[in-house]
């Protein structure tokens, strides 16, 4: 059942306050709380509908730093012992000693006798091992590169290598949740995304697996305006999505989210 928190009078006009949640999806079987329709109900619920204000947002924190796909797969450790080598690790949600450890229990990091220890005065990965390595950067085909903070080659099959920068395993910082139904043509372009409906972009400040409680307190932010209709739009049902900084649906991990938005009805 989809929620009308609240119903006031604005200039003339009644605004309605609705809330939806994933788990009230219309198909919940076929369809994922990533991407998925919700019905409205009848069409003089939501009649005449000249904005719509996003009033407030709660998702979990489901994004992997690890990924096996995309644009910014990184997943793949690649280096060089006379010969190429390539150590993938399942994505997933890593943090410093949990991502050398993964490196490190691979078949081809113990044949090579692979150690990574993490110096805590630089901030670095060190590396050493009984055979001799060259490290790759990421201009050199280590996808894992900037994760490890590995910024340029190493010398040629060395027995240690210090990283010359620091690890990255942070995750894009901000979820865009889009919607066809709500913004209405309306869209948000970037030289990485392209054009997508985006109705709000959800910034990303809590740790994984924490909630992320995002609320709009200025009546004017993440407003959206139906001008091209001359007496509203009629919302009977509402589509949305999370996409992250690739344009991939964030995998929820069988999780469900909440979105609340006021819809101000045209005075008569």
């Amino acid at each position: 059942m989809i929620f009308f928190l609240a119903m006031s009078i604005v200039n003339d006009g009644i605004v309605k306050t609705v809330r939806i949640n994933s788990e009230e999806r219309t198909n919940p079987t076929g369809t994922a709380s990533n991407n998925f329709t919700v019905s409205l109900g009848s069409d003089t619920q939501l009649a005449d509908i000249n904005r719509i204000a996003i009033k407030s947002i709660s998702i979990p924190n489901t994004q992997y730093n690890i990924k096996s796909s995309g644009a910014h797969a990184n997943n793949v450790f690649s280096f060089d012992n006379g010969a190429p080598q390539s150590i993938t690790i399942p994505a997933g949600f890593y943090d410093i000693a949990s991502i050398a450890a993964a490196i490190m229990a691979d078949p081809v990091a113990v044949a090579d006798g692979l150690s990574i220890a993490f110096n805590t005065v630089t901030k670095h990965f060190d590396f050493t091992s009984t055979n001799p390595i060259s490290y790759l950067s990421a201009a050199s085909g280590n996808i894992m590169a900037e994760v490890l903070g590995i910024t340029a080659n190493s010398a040629p099959l060395v027995l240690s290598f210090s990283a010359g920068g620091l690890p990255n395993l942070a995750v894009h910082p901000n979820i865009y949740v889009t919607s066809r139904a709500l913004s209405d043509g309306s869209a948000m372009i970037s030289p990485t995304l392209g054009s997508i409906p985006v109705c709000a972009v959800v910034p990303i400040d809590q740790p994984f697996g924490g909630i992320i409680n995002y609320v709009v307190r200025q009546e004017h932010l993440d407003d959206i305006h139906y001008i091209s209709y001359s007496h509203g739009k009629t919302l009977q049902s509402v589509d949305l999505q999370l996409y992250d900084g690739d344009a991939q649906l964030i995998n929820m991990q069988g999780l469900d989210w909440t979105f609340v938005f006021r819809a101000y009805q045209t005075p008569p």
